[in-house]
């Protein structure tokens, strides 16, 4: 059997398997940037959602907030409006007789 044949197929196959080594490692360098870029983007996803929920919920907490508030100045105007009416009535004043 003549060696160089088998040398140049050996160096044939080293060459092949070099390519494919080449090609293996840039795709697995596309990968890791896509990976990256997906992390990224559920970073910035997350982040959005957080800030929107918690605008979201700070604006109900004022909401409710307000609401009490004005609950509070209604009850109070109503507090007060009966104490006017009460104060600007005439006195009730109930006499005995005595030695009844």
């Amino acid at each position: 059997m003549e060696k160089q044949p088998i040398i140049e197929r050996l160096i044939e196959l080293d060459t092949k398997a070099a390519e494919m080594n080449e090609r293996r490692k840039k795709q697995l360098v596309d990968l890791e940037s896509q990976y990256k870029e997906e992390e990224q983007k559920m970073l910035r996803d997350y982040m959005y959602q957080t800030k929107d929920e918690a605008k979201k919920i700070t604006q109900k907490i004022l909401q409710e907030g307000q609401q009490e508030v004005s609950k509070i100045k209604m009850d109070t105007k109503a507090e007060r409006s009966i104490s006017q009416e009460i104060l600007s009535k005439k006195p009730f004043i109930i006499h005995i007789p005595k030695g009844s």
